[in-house]
């Protein structure tokens, strides 16, 4: 069961988030098998499936290109905005290259990206590294970070990001 919200406006129904196609498909039961139809992609509507918020936002890649897509906020602040984007890829299959090698089959990968956002700039694609974040913040919470160095010298984990962007957020 999910919501969409559109103003102030909002209508349950049953949602699922297509990651291969990236959107989000509408069900007119929760038995159904396959989708009736998508939600319309607008920066006006978004989308709550169980706990996680879909935003249709306009961001920029790990490849520094904008894009358009669905983004799941995690974190809302005062300055600082993060959003986790969840996506399927087909990965074609390989045949053995000799007879000590396996074919590789087709398959889907899981690809998650992670997005920080300052204040009204695009949501832009970082790896979970000190240094790749400290370069997406303001000059302004550099000496917080500084701070803080010690402690988040490992970000590992999008908890461990949210943290430290909330740190730095207060």
């Amino acid at each position: 069961m999910g919501v969409i919200y559109r103003n102030k406006d909002s209508i349950k129904t049953y949602l699922r988030y297509n990651g291969l196609n990236d959107e989000i498909e509408i069900a007119s039961s929760k038995e159904a098998s396959s989708s009736t139809n998508a939600v319309k992609k607008s920066k006006s509507i978004s989308c709550k499936i169980v706990n996680d918020v879909f935003v249709y936002n306009e961001f920029i890649d790990e490849n520094k290109f904008k894009r358009r897509g669905y983004l799941i906020k995690v974190y809302v602040g005062k300055k600082y905005n993060l959003y986790v984007r969840d996506k399927k890829v087909f990965k074609e299959g390989e045949k053995a290259k000799n007879s000590l090698e396996h074919n590789r089959p087709p398959k889907f990968i899981d690809k998650r990206t992670i997005f920080i956002q300052h204040i009204s700039d695009l949501p832009k694609a970082i790896k979970l590294k000190f240094k790749k974040i400290s370069e997406q913040l303001a000059n302004e919470d550099q000496l917080k970070l500084a701070n803080m160095k010690k402690s988040y010298k490992k970000i590992n984990s999008l908890e461990k990001l949210i943290s430290l962007i909330s740190m730095i957020d207060k």
